[in-house]
């Protein structure tokens, strides 16, 4: 028969998860409003809970609609907002048609590159990531033709 549980890990279980909770809804509330940090200071913070946080950010970035993945970006200024009512935001001379997928090192967008009539997809690193060498080496590396 297995020993049961004590009362103290379960209250110290409990207090961890009221604390998770709390940390993610500030930190929600601040991004909601366009002020909280990027989630690698989130999660250096809260080194401790930075696991358990990372899990709980990747869930909801996943629940989130796409035309939301694109306004963060947006609202980083990474990406532009477009005139064209065509077009979620704009990049340079790409025009942002949808959120396509994201990864460790940044997010992927397609894009229509009006130019050349043609649809791209371009891959956005991370903006916490701009400054470590071997994240941009890997990058520059993934977007290199072989």
């Amino acid at each position: 028969m297995p020993a049961p549980i004590s009362q103290s890990h379960d209250a110290s279980a409990d207090a961890r998860d009221a604390r998770i909770g709390q940390v993610l809804s500030d930190y929600l509330e601040r991004r909601a409003r366009g002020q909280a940090e990027p989630e690698e200071e989130l999660l250096a913070n809260h080194a401790d809970l930075a696991d358990e946080l990372r899990l709980h950010l990747d869930m909801l970035r996943d629940l989130e609609p796409p035309g939301s993945k694109i306004a963060q970006p947006v609202s980083q200024e990474i990406l532009e907002k477009s005139t064209d009512a065509r077009y979620a935001a704009q990049l340079g001379p790409y025009k942002i048609v949808d959120y396509v997928g994201s990864g460790g090192m940044g997010i992927v967008l397609r894009a229509y590159e009006e130019s050349l009539d043609r649809t791209v997809a371009l891959k956005i690193l991370r903006p916490e990531l701009t400054a470590d060498a071997s994240a941009l080496a890997r990058f520059t590396r993934e977007a290199s033709p072989s």
